[in-house]
């Protein structure tokens, strides 16, 4: 019989643990597991350094919004690492 994993229902709970290196799911909007900010929970190697998980803890919604830009891009680069990977919010670039 397969192990059932902790699913927590917080989001400012997992992300206190996974900045503590505990990478868990979180269904705090009842919608399904949702994976820690680096996706760390699924790929352990994609955890980021304790100074990068303090940072976002300390961020505001822009700042986290970021990095969690960042998390991905490493997250889909660890996955196809012969693709290039950008990721961005949708608001246009500057003209070069």
């Amino acid at each position: 019989m397969p192990q059932q994993r902790e699913v927590l229902t917080n989001c400012e709970e997992q992300i206190d643990r996974w900045v503590s290196g505990e990478s868990l799911h979180s269904d705090h909007r009842g919608l399904g597991e949702e994976c820690c900010p680096d996706f760390s929970c699924c790929k352990p190697h994609l955890l980021q350094p304790i100074a990068v998980r303090r940072s976002f803890r300390a961020a505001s919604g822009k700042e986290r919004e970021k990095l969690c830009m960042a998390f991905l891009g490493g997250m889909l680069s660890s996955s196809a690492p012969d693709v290039k990977v950008h990721i961005t919010n949708g608001d246009p670039s500057p003209e070069s």
